[in-house]
């Protein structure tokens, strides 16, 4: 039909999207009215819309739109009812959970819920099965938690570290020391749901533009590359939640303010050591300035 809805809408799947596209098997053909049909919050006008929708309305093109839209639909249900069957079973975990390692959800979580997120309400799941939220991570989702839940569950309980839980899951460094210093430092290579998980939370936080977590990304990204950021803010979203889970802490993000003061102070720290080492001080730093 060579028309490029795609183009003027980043989701065609979504409310707008969607709306166009029953339009257009309906029989609808006059793009501006279709192009009317778009939410006010996208961001193209109307009329950029309205020319995405040019193009040539073949009837086995439109036949194959009609197809795939019913069919899209149907798997819509069928998540739909994977996500009832998944909360059903879930609840019948959390029932069997002692009641003193779980907690009630008295309040929302506060976040609006993404498109691809279970229908259900995964804020209260994770306060009754680990009294803690783990929503309120910065870059942690739905689909996260229930990763956490289904391949970990209450087995966290289990690692008596979080250094434990980050080497089952092959995301902690196996250093290998020699001489007091650390001459090889490389994490194991091995497949790991949870540990993917973990790295696409990381990688989501990556592409954030504040936050403490964002910081450390950045900084270890600088040194050593953008692979070895993600294993390692991985890592340390992993440690987050040993620690939430077992401890039953909440999460506290910290302050950027004072997370760029100790950074600051342990550089200066480490400059004046190294220039205790060499026997240097800061006039010899002057001198060299001078020359």
């Amino acid at each position: 039909m060579n028309i490029r809805l795609d183009v003027a809408l980043s989701d065609i799947t979504g409310l707008s999207g969607m709306k166009i596209m029953e339009a257009i098997v309906a029989g609808q053909r006059d793009r501006k009215a279709l192009a009317s049909l778009a939410h006010n919050r996208v961001k193209k006008s109307k009329e950029e819309i309205a020319d995405s929708l040019q193009g040539t309305w073949k009837r086995e093109n439109l036949f194959i739109l009609a197809d795939e839209l019913n069919a899209y639909k149907a798997f819509q249900k069928r998540v739909l009812s994977c996500d009832s069957e998944i909360e059903a079973l879930l609840q019948k975990m959390v029932a069997r959970i002692p009641a003193g390692n779980c907690a009630s959800a008295t309040k929302t979580s506060g976040r609006s819920k993404r498109k691809n997120a279970p229908s259900f309400n995964v804020y209260k799941l994770s306060m009754e099965y680990f009294g803690v939220d783990l929503l309120s991570v910065e870059g942690i989702g739905a689909n996260t938690v229930m990763a956490f839940i289904s391949e970990v569950g209450t087995d966290i309980f289990k690692f008596k570290t979080k250094k434990n839980f980050t080497s089952w899951l092959r995301l902690a460094p196996n250093n290998k020391i020699t001489g007091g210093k650390i001459v090889s430092s490389r994490t194991p290579k091995g497949k790991s749901i949870m540990a993917n998980a973990f790295r696409l939370a990381a990688n989501t936080i990556a592409q954030r533009n504040n936050g403490v977590l964002k910081k450390i990304f950045s900084r270890i990204a600088f040194k050593k590359g953008r692979p070895a950021a993600i294993t390692a803010l991985a890592r340390r979203l992993a440690e987050i939640f040993w620690i939430m889970t077992v401890r039953k802490v909440p999460y506290q993000p910290r302050d950027e303010k004072e997370y760029e003061l100790q950074a600051r102070q342990k550089v200066i720290k480490n400059i004046r050591n190294k220039m205790n080492r060499l026997g240097l001080t800061t006039d010899d730093i002057v001198n060299i300035n001078a020359l």
